[in-house]
């Protein structure tokens, strides 16, 4: 017999010590929880706890241009970590170096750089911070993870049972000291799926499980071309389609989003809970559906010089988000489609704004974010704080910390 859902109306007043940064009156949240079989759902109908946008406001930056002292001369960043003081980890992939700056952004030291031996890179790609300040650094090309810790004794090298790959992915580790990596699952060797492997304090393989990104196939456009006996094929995404965004949060849950509707779940053990917010779509402009069709088309052509588009059409609307981030203090920071930058300059890409909920599913209220903060690798989002790195017109790389400041 099937279960009938709990129904409870919530009007939550969402102000007091810690909820709510913004001055004025308190405002309030129209909440619709639901309870069906083992899942949770917590959907925000109007309202939110923050009295209006907030913004995130430039406040420190790290990086000087080729003229600069080496240390603050980045060539690409692979990827970011920030530990509870402030203390910024850079990891250089061109470099192959592991920089550390203090909270101010002066240059502290050199943690680790290229080689082969132990507590050297080969070709690292991400970085994480345990709860005890070692820092956990992919280096999947060498099916290992490099940890470094202010000590000797606490340099490690675990190694973790999967093919040489790059996975382009960041690494994740939660409270209770796991790491998180993705990999393809050598006992899945013929498909080729990449999996999550979750290694324990001390480098100890605890579980395999496959990501959910299989969950959810997104449309694609597929070239194809044949020279002599070889036949190869290659594909992109139809731009603004859905598809799957997950990550791993500090609990140790994974969030998963499949953004055919504005809903995000929170898996831990047996339990789900699912987030959900009404929201107006946004629609695809004719100067983005021409800019990006031009683009796939001389894209594919490129490959296969008769190809015609004739698989799914670009929608006409876009998906509510694009990716999601766990942050520091818990909360789950959710990148929004928006308009574009500008008609006139496509390229730039999309006005930056995220939602932000606590993990219990409450719609805390946006966050507006300068169009030039970049994707890859993923920002780092704290309680006050979002660390992220821009690049100039020369390509030139600098990591920002961002101020999360409201208009008061």
């Amino acid at each position: 017999m099937a279960s009938c859902p709990t129904r409870i109306m919530i009007v939550l007043a969402l102000g007091g010590p810690g909820c709510d940064p913004a001055p004025g009156p308190t405002p309030s949240a129209n909440i619709v929880t639901d309870t069906i079989g083992d899942t949770i759902v917590v959907r925000t109908l109007s309202g939110s706890a923050w009295d209006g946008v907030a913004e995130l406001v430039p406040d420190l930056t790290i990086g000087q241009g080729v003229d600069g002292p080496e240390e603050y001369t980045f060539g690409r960043i692979a990827s970011l970590a920030v530990d509870e003081d402030g203390n910024i980890h850079v990891l250089d992939g061109q470099a192959q170096e592991l920089r550390v700056f203090d909270a101010q952004g002066t240059y502290v030291t050199t943690l680790a750089r290229r080689g082969q031996g132990p507590g050297e890179l080969a070709r690292a790609e991400a970085i994480a911070l345990l709860s005890d300040r070692r820092v956990v650094v992919c280096d999947p090309a060498n099916s290992r993870v490099q940890v470094l810790g202010s000590e000797p004794e606490q340099t490690a090298e675990w190694r973790y049972q999967a093919a040489n790959h790059r996975t382009n992915t960041p690494l994740w580790t939660d409270t209770q000291g796991r790491t998180y990596l993705v990999a393809p699952d050598p006992f899945h060797a013929p498909d080729r799926r990449e999996h999550i492997i979750v290694l324990g304090p001390q480098g100890e393989q605890l579980e395999t499980f496959a990501t959910p990104a299989a969950e959810f196939a997104p449309a694609v456009l597929e070239a194809r071309r044949t020279q002599g006996p070889i036949r190869s094929s290659t594909s992109r995404v139809v731009p603004f389609s859905p598809t799957v965004s997950w990550a791993v949060h500090p609990t140790g849950a994974v969030l998963v989003g499949i953004s055919t509707e504005y809903r995000i779940e929170v898996r831990l053990g047996d339990g789900v809970r699912r987030i959900e917010r009404s929201y107006e779509p946004v629609p695809v402009s004719q100067a983005e559906r021409d800019y990006y069709r031009e683009f796939i088309e001389r894209n594919l052509r490129d490959f296969q010089s008769d190809w015609t588009w004739e698989g799914p059409p670009i929608p006409e609307t876009k998906p509510p988000f694009t990716a999601l981030y766990p942050a520091h203090d818990g909360r789950i920071w959710v990148e929004l489609s928006m308009e574009p930058h500008s008609e006139s300059e496509l390229w730039l890409g999309e006005k930056r704004r995220y939602d932000v909920f606590e993990v219990d599913g409450t719609w805390l209220g946006a966050v507006d974010a300068p169009v030039e903060l970049a994707q890859h690798p993923p920002a780092v989002f704290g309680a006050d704080y979002v660390w992220a790195v821009t690049r100039d017109d020369l390509r030139i790389e600098r990591v920002v910390r961002y101020r999360i400041e409201f208009d008061r």
